[in-house]
């Protein structure tokens, strides 16, 4: 099944970052449910900092981790995202790519990702701002975590 997928935040002009969010619905004309929201972030290096106020929680991912090369966070029992993979930083490929095993991992058939506008991927073709669409249907105390 083919999947319709809008990156979330600021385009994507560098090469390589080390988190990215995306929603992403199934494109299927008879889906009814809201998109999913992933959150996917790397953990590799903290770059010299690892004596800052994220090494304790940097070390406890790298514990949860394990010897895995990515871990699923359905509890959210160690943050607020999604999927965990071990490294520093993908490129969109890469990370598209991961979107792909979460998806998978969950049991949701997916052959391919299609990149769409917003309003497609919210399916809210008609209204006039999904921009605003998305505020309002997943903001919960200042933050857009409610899809979760």
């Amino acid at each position: 099944m083919k999947w319709k997928y809008w990156l979330y935040g600021k385009s994507w002009n560098e090469e390589r970052r080390p988190s990215a969010e995306v929603f992403a619905r199934p494109q299927d004309p008879d889906y009814k449910g809201e998109p999913l929201w992933v959150t996917i972030l790397c953990v590799g290096s903290l770059g010299g900092d690892e004596a800052g106020p994220l090494s304790e929680w940097h070390s406890r991912l790298v514990d949860w981790l394990g010897g895995n090369p990515y871990r699923i966070n359905m509890s959210q029992e160690i943050g607020l995202s999604d999927l965990y993979v071990r490294g520093s930083d993908f490129t969109r490929d890469e990370f598209l790519g991961w979107v792909m095993v979460w998806l998978r991992d969950g049991g949701l058939p997916v052959t391919e990702l299609v990149e769409a506008p917003l309003a497609e991927v919210l399916g809210t073709e008609h209204c006039e701002d999904p921009l605003k669409v998305l505020i309002d249907r997943y903001s919960e105390g200042g933050t857009m975590r409610s899809l979760r």
